[in-house]
């Protein structure tokens, strides 16, 4: 396995006498996609300029968005600039040159055993050429015949038994150079999180003592998305709707202890407004362009499985294992066994998953064709690199302007909240929820479940039964006002009486009553079926004219009276040649446009009610109609 060297890129003077600045994550906002991350240092500034570096930033970061507030006007930035590195441990370095200085040792030492092996070798060869004593032997005295047998058989005694201290001790040093390789693996493993440093400069009109700093940047490995799970255990009480946060992040660094705010702005959206253009007959005037809304779900794609050596078949512990073009990664343990999270924003995209143990060949593969088993071939005779720390390109950036944000006025005066976790706001063009106990998430991406509010909301209940297409009745919760709830689209597990339901798909309606399906009822009943139809020629003309009656029966099994809602239809004609006629459906709403035909009632416990529906429509022999 090979390992790149990173060269040395030489700074300008001035970065040498930065004095590094020890910061903490206090605060994040974090976005549909995206965080924006606060960082928080106390220092002192002496008169004049004060360059600094803040080193243990996450590489993944946008560039253009870091910000550094000051809470003193009299204080100036410059020289904002960032730079990627690799985290420096003095320790880890000194063993890791170590490790090389004795592999280095070890393959000089098995160089000068190889050439004592082939010494050896040839002589054995030489030894087995003249081992006939006919010939060239044949005239020689018995005495001297059993001197160089002994000779030959002592000799060649000599040269196995070296041989075979050679073997030994070559197998012993290639057990030694196994044994190192998996600790320079470690150690590799221990190097490779790749950290940044933010750099600038501040000047100060005065000598000044504990001086707050607050850095803040945008990373794009994060994100949240709503989510609820709504309870319904009597149709007399209200529904119970608990808020949740779906949130992941894999920026490179754990948000340790932190403020979390979730904002449903999207910061990378395009803020554009839409321009309308001249649009002349006859030339297309498609404004259609890709949608930059998010899709991608909420749920963990977890790839799993082992790692073999390929010759034995045996587990291979501390197998580095990363996601492509991202800093996740996991290690192997002692079963060879590893899991690995696909971070949700990264789902639909065709992802490749790394393999690499100092010692044996890496491996890249296609995240959708992993097998459980991941065989890695070894390779002894490659020597691995010691990773030379360095720096990389700068990057000079301007000072933006911050946002503003002020409370929210309004609250839920009519309804009663079980459980708040959080402080609503509401910012000029976005709504935010900042949990109110400070929280840990780490740089996995998987995603994780944070309770916000759980609300008890009054509701009216309604069975809805669309025998047409489902025999099945439905429960529908009307809530009114919901705008004051501070909802967002998003998946809603439904609850009834303890039992789980199913997933919903929660879409906020342009009207002010928001309609939330509750699965379907068992204890009630719905059927339709055709009682008559039939159809004749007219005796004048070629139409013909078809009748249909049909018979709707709900059941209510129940203990309590229902309100209940029947949905079916008419059909509609579209051109003169078809007519709808003699239309009956006793004590429905019909809405003439749409064809629908509504019954509303109240069906009591343990009760039948049948609802009728008939219509005539007389068209032309050569068309046709279907039910």
């Amino acid at each position: 396995m090979r390992f790149f060297k990173l060269f040395l890129l030489f700074l300008p003077s001035f970065a040498w006498a930065q004095s590094n600045l020890e910061s903490k994550v206090k605060k994040v906002n974090i976005y549909p996609q995206g965080a924006q991350v606060f960082r928080e240092v106390v220092t002192d500034l002496k008169k004049g300029d004060n360059p600094f570096v803040l080193p243990g930033i996450s590489n993944e970061i946008s560039i253009e968005s870091i910000q550094i507030n000051l809470s003193d006007n009299d204080l100036n930035i410059s020289d904002l600039s960032f730079q990627t590195s690799f985290l420096r441990n003095p320790e880890i370095q000194k063993r890791n040159t170590a490790i090389k200085t004795e592999i280095n040792t070890i393959i000089e030492e098995k160089s000068q055993l190889k050439i004592d092996l082939t010494v050896l070798e040839r002589e054995e060869k030489l030894l087995l050429s003249n081992q006939k004593v006919g010939g060239t032997y044949s005239g020689m005295k018995p005495e001297d015949l059993k001197n160089t047998v002994d000779f030959f058989k002592s000799r060649m005694q000599e040269i196995l038994e070296k041989k075979n201290q050679i073997s030994q001790k070559l197998e012993t040093f290639d057990d030694r150079i196994r044994d190192l390789n998996k600790e320079l693996n470690k150690l590799m493993i221990e190097q490779s999180n790749r950290l940044s440093e933010i750099l600038f400069t501040i000047y100060s009109e005065n000598d000044l003592e504990d001086k707050k700093i607050e850095i803040s940047y945008f990373t794009p490995n994060a994100g949240w998305s709503p989510t609820y799970d709504i309870k319904a255990n009597d149709f007399n009480l209200p529904i119970q709707l608990l808020y949740k946060a779906e949130v992941y992040q894999y920026t490179g660094e754990n948000w340790n202890d932190v403020n979390l705010t979730f904002n449903n702005l999207m910061p990378n959206a395009k803020a554009n407004l839409p321009e309308i253009k001249p649009w002349v007959w006859g030339i297309p005037n498609d404004y259609s362009k890709p949608n930059d809304e998010l899709n991608y779900s909420t749920s963990n794609r977890q790839i799993s499985g082992f790692v073999v050596e390929e010759s034995s078949n045996e587990p291979i512990r501390g197998v580095s294992i990363i996601l492509k073009e991202t800093t996740l990664g996991t290690t192997t343990d002692e079963n060879g066994y590893y899991s690995i999270t696909i971070p949700p924003d990264r789902q639909n995209l065709n992802n490749f998953i790394s393999y690499s143990f100092v010692g044996f060949t890496p491996l890249t593969l296609n995240a959708k064709e992993i097998p459980t088993t991941i065989k890695l071939n070894e390779d002894t005779n490659a020597l691995e690199e010691v990773v030379v720390m360095g720096y990389a390109k700068m990057h000079k950036k301007s000072m933006p302007t911050s946002n503003i944000k002020r409370d929210r006025s309004s609250a839920l005066s009519v309804r009663q909240e079980l459980k708040k976790l959080i402080i609503e706001e509401e910012a000029p063009t976005s709504l935010q929820f900042t949990l109110a106990n400070k929280t840990t998430l780490e740089s996995s991406g998987k995603t994780r479940s944070i309770d916000l509010k759980e609300l008890q909301i009054p509701a009216y209940f309604e069975h809805v039964a669309v025998p047409k297409i489902e025999q099945s009745v439905f429960v529908n919760a009307s809530i009114t006002d919901w705008e004051s709830l501070n909802l967002m689209p998003g998946k809603a597990s439904i609850y009834s009486e303890g039992t789980f339901l199913g997933v919903i798909d929660l879409e906020l309606p342009t009207s002010d009553t928001l309609n939330i399906s509750l699965g379907k009822d068992p204890g009630v009943f719905v059927s339709r079926k055709l009682l008559k139809s039939s159809a004749k020629n007219k005796i004048l003309g070629n139409d013909i004219e078809e009748s249909f009656q049909f018979e709707i029966l709900v059941r209510n099994t129940k203990s309590t009276a229902i309100d209940l809602k029947v949905i079916d239809q008419f059909p509609l004609s579209r051109n003169k040649e078809v007519e709808v006629f003699d239309k009956e459906a006793k004590g429905a709403t019909i809405n003439d446009t749409s064809g629908t035909v509504n019954w509303k009632t109240t069906v009591p416990p343990n009760t039948n009610k049948t609802f009728n529906l008939g219509y005539h429509v007389k068209y032309p022999k050569d068309g046709y109609i279907t039910e």
